[in-house]
This record gives C-alpha cells, structure tokens and sequence, in this order.
C-alpha cells in the first residue's frame, strides 16, 4: 500500500486506499491518481485537477511539509457521484514524519468505489505568451498566439488539457499549519460565578468574540467552500485559453500551447508617440494597430509581424483587453518627422463680480499643442498621435474623434506623399482668477472677453480705462525720455564747466571760451525747459493715475458675461 505522493507540492501517481482501517489484504495496490486538467497562471500559481477510482473509504495524501499551506488553502477533494466534499484529517507536528512528508487521511462518505476529484493550487513558474501576426488584405491580419509553459513539478505530464490564465487572479502564502494559542484570563475563585471575562475593545460578548489576556483584534478567517458543481472550482481570471485537445509535457521539459489562431482587424501604420519610454519626440515609428478579437485579454508579450512572406519587424505589446485596439511598434524607418511645439493661454469664460477694479472671473486655461506631421514617402500614409490629457484638463479640440488604447486618445491623420499636415490638440481646465484691470495682463484678458459681452455699460467703462492706461503708459515713456535727457544735459554742462576752467587764463583760447559759454548757456536753457515739461508730465500722469483708480472703483455689472473669447500665449 501506497500514498499519494504530493513531491514538489504535486501529487505523485500513487495513492493508498482502503477500507476502515489500514488493512494489508484489502488494499488496492497502484490506485492511480491521474492528472486531467492544469491550468498555469501568471502569478506564481498552477490549478491541478486529478481524477481517482478509491475501493476503499480512506485516502492518504503525502504532502512536503513546507507544501502544507498552499495545499490547505486550495484542496478540493469531491466525491464525483455524489458532489460530496470529503473532509481531511492530518498531523499537526510537521517533524511527525522522517522524510519530511506529511500523510493526510481523508475519509471518502458513502457507498464504494469511489470516484473522486482532486483539485488544488500549488507554485509554478509563469508561462510566457508570444504572438505571430501575418499581415493580410483589406485591413485584416491572421493572428497566432503561444503560451510557454514549463514543467518544473517533480513529475511528468501525460494527456492532459493543459491551460493558461491572466495575472488577475491573485495569490498569497497564509500559514494554515502553525498551531495559534491563544492566552485566556484564568477567572480568581472569589469571582463571581457568572461572570464574564473582559472583552477587548468594550465589544460585545459573542461566540467568536476575543476575550481575555493577549486576545487578537484580528478577523479570524472564514473557512468557506461553495457546493460542488456550480462552477466555483474553476479557475479564475480575466483571460483563459485552454489547448483544443491532451497533450503530454515530460517533467524539465517546456511546451508551447497553442491558446489562439484567428483573423482579426489589424493594418500597419505609423504612431507617433512622444510620451512613452520607448516612443520619440521626433520620429513616427511603423506600428500594427490590431484589435484583440477574443473575450480574454492578451497578456504582454513579444510580437513578430510577417507580410509578402518575410520579417519585416518585432515588437513588444502591452495587455489588451478583450476586444480593444492596441499599437505595437515594430520598425523605425525615419520617413515620418514631426515638429512639436506647445502654448499656454488663459481665456476668460465669465465674469461674476467686480470690486474696485479687480474681476472675479472664470477662466479657462488652455494648453495647445500643435505638430506639424512630414511625409517623406511618395505614397499616403496613416499617423496615428498619441496624446494623453493632464490630470483635471479636459479636451476642448482635436482633428477627428480619437480611438482609445492604453489609457490614451490616438488621433489618425492622414498625409499625402510628400506631403506635410498640421494637428492641433488643445486641452483646456477651468480656473477661478481675479483679474485686475489696473495690470496690462488683467485689462488684456477683460476687454478681450467684454469685445463679445452684451454689457454695453462696462465695455465702455473698461475701454475708457484702458485708453487711461494707454495714456499713462505713454507718459511714462516720454517722461523716462526727458529724464535721460536731462541727465545728459547736466553731464555735457559739467563737461563744459570743466573746459572753461582749463582754458581760463590763455589769451588764445578768447574765441573758444566763448563758444564754450554759449553752448553751456543753451545747455541751461534745455534743462530748464525739460525740467518744466517733466513737471507737467508728472502732474498729467497724477491726475490720469488718481482717475483710473477712481473709475476702477466704479465698475459695476449690469449683467453676467457668459462669451468665451482668446487672449495671447505664452510660449512653452
């Protein structure tokens, strides 16, 4: 008689089964346990389905004991006739065997033979997808799919349905075979004989509520089963392809399963894609746009596209969902280049308020790029642009309406040969901003919005405060004029004193000190005209500055504004 042998935390193809009791004279020598189904995922995990006819009512596994966990917390042993889930007994001292192994009985209800299912989850290596794509016509491609699957479980593979499933199904290690005690409070003799003991946290007193001296607040957790044969024990995942018929995978060996061979929609075209890792700022790379044409997705892989019986590229896709278009460079010829350049202007969308000249406005803030797309291949050509809204932008225009892959918007542009086009995106979010009319930047943006608004009153107001402002600047500027030039008349007089002194005293130099004085004596009269005309700058530009603050304070609405209108940019 011999167990069922779980060697590298996979049942080994021997089992021991009897009735009642071990028994030498009825034991069923070699009662196979094959394996009929597994099912390798992607994180760390395979699903194990087998199959056994036991004559007897007892079967004994024999599991690793560093195996114990994994095999606890998946172990489906199902009685095939009946659905009845059989229950499972086992040492609790891991060193209870010599060898390591630890046996489990489980004991098999009702009548014999039994026909049992086991299944469980135990480690094994991630398989590995890689994908074959022949290009064909009328935007169409025949699409093949593998799965690498390697056999490192201790024993060998034969006729059985080997499958593959997504990462989404997650997996952990839970200890299931520490023993937990847990301490109790010991109740003193003159304590009452009712009463309670302590229960943390002030909780209510119930059957599974913790209580007493190093109680856990920690859930425990629930050991739940659903009924057999209601699909509970498949495995799970977002994606799931299975090989159409058995195949046989000896143990070190590796397979290639076979998960699809369809045609789907795919072509080949160019992707522009500045945002990635791996994209460019500059170059356009010739991609397959493919759409997946099953209900599972298809995990990330290498890609190899063939057309006109040749290679003409590899590439490395990302997952695709189920029905969704993926892009998968795979060459970079440099025959389309694309100039990038970005903006950022605000544009005011509503005024809500104004209080001594300063608005209350709605603003939308506007990002633009622009790309201007160069053909340099004879024939038309499809560039599909890759552009991802900012957090909290949204998309206020573009050329066409984008597809979706990846989480970003892809727009298609088509070029002629030769040929040149310009896209313009622009993404825009809304802002609350107080604009003050009494700054160039604030009166720009208000009078740009008030061109189009429908309050007369305010426009005429604001126009006449930005002629104020107009005016006050170009006092400014002459003011800065006469001021240089006052500067330089006090320099050339001081220049001129200084020759008058040198020359004091020579009876040759009669007619150039004349000529000095007479210049220094016009130089005097310039400054004093200059400083006049400064003067009444300065006090035309006080009076001017004194009325805008007093018609900045008068501002009012007889109305909300509710036009949008554009302002000027600021370069990025």
């Amino acid at each position: 008689m011999r167990p069922i042998l779980l060697c590298c935390a996979v049942l080994a193809p021997t089992l021991m089964a009897c009735g009642g009791a071990i028994h030498p004279a009825i034991a069923h020598p070699d009662a196979p346990a094959s394996i009929g189904r597994i099912i390798v995922y992607r994180n760390g995990v395979a699903y194990f389905e087998r199959t056994a006819r036991i004559p007897g009512d007892t079967m004994t596994l024999s599991v690793p004991g560093d195996k114990v966990d994994d095999f606890l917390k998946s172990l489906a042993v199902v009685d095939a006739k009946t659905g009845e889930t059989a229950n499972v007994a086992y040492p609790t001292d891991p060193k209870a065997e010599g060898n390591g192994l630890v046996d489990m009985q489980i004991q098999l209800p009702g009548h014999r033979p039994h026909e049992v299912k086991l299944s469980y989850v135990t480690e094994a290596p991630a398989w590995k997808p890689s994908y074959r794509v022949m290009l064909g016509e009328h935007e169409k491609v025949d699409l093949a799919g593998w799965a690498v699957v390697d056999n490192t479980s201790g024993e060998d593979w034969r006729d059985v349905r080997l499958g593959v499933g997504a990462s989404s199904a997650l997996s952990f290690r839970f200890d299931l075979r520490s023993v937990r005690p847990v301490e109790r409070e010991t109740l003193q003799p003159q304590g009452l004989f009712a009463e309670a003991p302590p229960v943390a946290g002030g909780a209510p007193a119930g059957p599974d509520a913790p209580s007493g001296k190093g109680a856990t607040s920690a859930a425990k957790p629930a050991a739940m089963r659903s009924s057999p044969g209601d699909g509970s024990l498949d495995p799970i995942g977002t994606s799931h392809f299975e090989a159409s018929g058995a195949m046989t995978v000896l143990h070190g060996t590796s397979a290639m399963v076979s998960i699809l061979h369809t045609e789907a929609e795919g072509e080949v075209v160019y992707l522009y894609d500045p945002e990635s890792p791996r994209g460019s700022a500059q170059l356009a790379f010739k991609s397959l746009r493919l759409r997946n044409p099953t209900d599972s997705q298809l995990e990330a892989g290498p890609v190899t596209v063939f057309g006109e019986g040749r290679l003409i590229g590899e590439g490395l896709s990302e997952p695709i969902p189920p029905k969704q278009l993926a892009f998968v460079p795979f060459a970079l010829d440099r025959q389309v280049v694309v100039d990038r350049s970005v903006v950022e202007r605000d544009e005011v969308a509503g005024i809500s308020g104004v209080q001594r000249g300063v608005f209350a406005t709605r603003v939308q803030h506007v990002r633009q790029t622009t790309l201007v797309v160069h053909n340099k291949l004879p024939t038309r050509t499809v560039v599909y642009v890759r552009h991802t809204v900012a957090p909290g932008f949204r998309a206020s225009k573009a050329p066409t309406d984008p597809e979706h892959a990846a989480g970003a918007d892809l727009y298609r542009v088509e070029v002629d040969g030769y040929g040149k086009e310009e896209v313009v995106l622009e993404e825009a979010v809304p802002v609350n901003r107080a604009m003050d009319v009494r700054t160039a930047e604030g009166m720009q943006l208000v009078r740009t919005f008030l061109a189009s608004s429908r309050d007369a009153h305010l426009k005429e107001k604001v126009d006449r405060l930005a002629s104020l402002e107009d005016a006050i600047a170009d006092t400014d500027r002459r003011g800065a004029a006469l001021r240089a030039e006052l500067t330089e008349h006090r320099r050339r007089i001081e220049d001129l004193k200084a020759q008058l002194a040198a020359v004091h005293g020579v009876r040759t130099a009669a007619a150039l000190a004349a000529t000095l004085q007479a210049k220094e004596k016009q130089l005097g009269a310039d400054v004093t005209r200059a400083t006049a005309d400064l003067a009444a700058l300065d006090e035309k530009q006080l009076l001017a500055r004194i009325e805008l603050q007093d018609g900045a304070a008068d501002l009012t609405l007889n109305g909300a504004a509710t036009s949008t209108s554009g302002v000027a940019s600021r370069g990025d």
